[in-house]
């Protein structure tokens, strides 16, 4: 199995088992409320009128289903995920939370997702460094670009410079990023990229996670950035 395969592998099984074991907005879990910061993004859009939306890595829906609550009659959710079980129980949370109208939930990687129509909010959130590699993730960022709407705004949230630590020995382990990017290469890529669009928010912030993988426990530390990207031309 090559690097990048194990490291798909271990993300899939890992987001996986979590899904089946946790429901969405379960107090104290990850999945425990929306982000914040994809909730204020949404608030620079008007949602008096009907929206279309895309959530790339979309998960079990723990922004795409708030947003829909938020959003009028005859707005779209385009959910993608490429865990068919993701999208199945997304799909159940969507009738639960009486918003299956509104979220269209898609199986495919990120990568292989053709965008084919333009939004007014796109949001990846931890997910984009979960593609190929960096000529693909380059690709999936000119293709948000591309694909928003004037007035439209995009709101990723994109890990870099992970480490992933056994707990028990200490041992630095090889992080389960397909692209882990030094911090400020990551930041001038999306700057080069979204080069004439307004950057509302940007910022920095190094998070820790205990996490398990493959039965150990592992403490992830990232330098989690928030874009929040207008397009005003």
């Amino acid at each position: 199995m090559s690097e990048f395969d194990a490291i798909r592998s271990a993300e899939l099984e890992y987001h996986d088992a979590f899904y089946k074991s946790t429901k969405l907005y379960e107090p104290g879990s990850w999945i425990g409320k929306p982000v914040a910061n994809v909730m204020k993004a949404f608030e620079l859009i008007d949602s008096s009128k009907t929206l279309r939306i895309l959530d790339l890595g979309s998960g079990v829906g723990r922004n795409a289903i708030t947003i829909a609550q938020k959003s009028i009659d005859g707005t779209v959710v385009d959910c993608v995920d490429i865990l068919p079980s993701a999208i199945e129980i997304l799909n159940d949370n969507a009738k639960a939370y009486n918003v299956k109208d509104k979220i269209n939930g898609i199986v495919s990687t990120i990568e292989d997702y053709q965008i084919n129509k333009e939004y007014d909010f796109i949001i990846g959130v931890s997910t984009l460094e979960h593609v190929n590699d960096e000529a693909a993730f380059k690709k999936v960022l000119n293709n948000i670009r591309n694909h928003l709407v004037i007035n439209g705004i995009a709101c990723l949230i994109i890990n870099s410079e992970v480490q992933e630590k056994d707990i028990e020995t200490g041992e630095l382990l090889v992080p389960q990023f397909e692209v882990n990017m030094l911090t400020m290469d990551m930041q001038k890529l999306v700057h080069d990229i979204f080069e004439g669009f307004e950057f509302v928010k940007e910022e920095i912030k190094l998070l820790n996670y205990r996490i398990n993988r493959a039965g150990k426990d592992v403490n992830l530390s990232t330098n989690a950035v928030t874009f929040i990207i207008g397009r005003t031309i």
